[in-house]
Formats: C-alpha cells, structure tokens, sequence
C-alpha cells in the first residue's frame, strides 16, 4: 500500500445525477434489502479510480500489466453478513469517498470484513430532504473517523507509517492498523511475497554483477561508481506513486543499510552504502 490522492469533492459526474440520487434514496429505504446497481458505481467511477491509482490496487499494489481484473471496492461494506449487529454501510454504496480500486483475490479476501476500535454507526443522519448529511459520508468527517477503523485506507492514511516491507519480501505490520490490513485483505499471500522479495533480489543481484566485474578486472573503480549509481537513479525514480509495489521501493530506500546488510558481503555492503549516501548528498546539492 501506498499514499493517493483524491479529490473527494470532485465527483465523477455518474455519481452525482438524479439516477444516483434515486438509487441512493432507495438504498436507504430498502437497507439491507437494496440490490446495489453496480452500473451506477462501478461504471461511473472505474476510470477514475484507474487513473488516481495508476491502475493499481489500493491494498496489494498489483498493477494492470500483471493482469488483473479491476474491481470497484468498498472501503466501508455496502452491506454483507451482520458485522456485531451491523447489516453494511447502505448509505454508502454510491459514495465516491467510499470507493477504492481494488484486485479481485484482495477484494474476495476481504468481502464484508470492516474492524473498528470504537462504536460502530448503524445508521446515518438525513437532512430536510432524507438524505445522509455529509458528516455521516465523507470518509474523512469526525463522525466516520470516530470510528477508529483498524483498516489502512490509502486514501487517508499514510500506509508507509503503518507497515514495512522486509527483506524476503514479507509485509510485517508497524502498528495494530497495518496488522488488521493484512490480514483482512491476505497481503502476505504467496505470490505477492514473492513478487516483492523478486524485485528486491533483482536490484541487489545487479549490484553484485559489477562489484564482480570490478573484481575480474572487466571494469575500473570510475565505472564500477558509475554503474552503481545507475542503479541508484532507478531506485529513485521508483519512489513515485506508478510504480508497481511503490512500498517496497520506499522501504528500500529508506532502510537501505539494514538491506544491504541482509544481501551483501561486508566490503561490498559497506562501500554500497558509502556510494549510496554520495549519491543521496549529491541529490540534495
């Protein structure tokens, strides 16, 4: 997971037309009994939500390339099994604050699942013309916020101060939020452990491909610096949103000494870290 940013108050126009009033309206009437038109959020709100999420999921940060399929996902449930009495977010199925991207197996993980630390809002408050007033649907409001949920919402949080990547690719939790996000949406699941730990070992690989043909004479000490700190543009220019796994990139860099440490040899390890903090000082100058 990673940081996005949302324009909550522009609102595809799909989600805010007389059809989405009126399926609103009956969403509320019907609660639990309402059959959610999809065509209405799904339809309206896709390419936006590909768009903001540089078409990735908001949990696992699959992208499109890896085909696969992009579901429209709600943050709170629209509704599901009773949650400690609790039937769903009805009022929120055609909300755009409440709506993510999100990969199916991540979306199929999680189904109705919405743990929280305080009480729990069954129903909404509605204005003169019976509708939820906006403190009882932004997802960022005081009310909704009251609720202490346990699960990240990229949008909201700061996913990078709740969870850490390590260095065989495993998600391990900083807090009780990135705990309860792990193992609601399975973000350790086999393949996608893999698949960081893959880009991971990649990065260090090269790295010792050229101490190796320093080390055989192939190059000098000017192109050995020069290679390395190749590699160093690359991963920086992965701490961008776009990046597939932007996470893992970002907690690379940020703990690059405790990866090093994990991957290289001593001599190798430490002049990587010398030539990486020339290369961060010379970003700064």
């Amino acid at each position: 997971m990673i940081t996005v940013t949302k324009d909550f108050d522009t609102i595809p126009e799909g989600l805010n037309n007389d059809a989405q009033k009126e399926k609103l309206k009956a969403a509320i009437s019907d609660k639990l009994l309402h059959k959610f038109d999809s065509k209405i959020y799904r339809k309206a709100s896709i390419d936006f939500l590909k768009i903001i999420y540089n078409d990735k999921c908001a949990y696992c940060e699959t992208n499109g390339d890896s085909g696969y399929y992009a579901e429209v996902e709600h943050y709170r449930p629209k509704k599901g099994k009773p949650i400690d009495g609790h039937s769903g977010y009805y009022w929120l199925g055609y909300e755009w604050t409440n709506l993510l991207l999100c990969c199916r197996k991540c979306n199929g993980k999680k189904l109705s699942q919405f743990p929280i630390l305080s009480t729990r809002i069954i129903d909404p408050t509605l204005d003169v013309n019976g509708m939820p007033v906006k403190e009882f649907t932004f997802v960022n409001s005081e009310t909704l916020l009251g609720e202490r949920p346990l699960l990240l919402n990229p949008e909201i949080h700061k996913p990078q101060e709740h969870l850490i990547v390590l260095t065989d690719g495993t998600l391990k939790n900083i807090t009780d939020e990135g705990e309860c996000t792990i193992k609601t949406c399975n973000l350790n699941r086999k393949e996608l452990v893999f698949r960081r730990k893959r880009k991971i070992k990649k990065f260090f690989d090269n790295l010792e491909m050229y101490y190796s043909e320093y080390l055989n004479l192939e190059i000098n000490e000017e192109e050995l610096k020069k290679n390395i700190n190749r590699l160093y543009k690359f991963l920086f220019s992965k701490l961008t949103n776009d990046s597939e796994f932007s996470l893992v990139w970002h907690i690379l860099a940020a703990k690059f000494e405790f990866f090093c440490k994990s991957y290289l040899q001593q001599k190798e390890c430490e002049a990587s870290i010398r030539y990486f903090n020339e290369y961060k000082n010379s970003l700064q100058n």
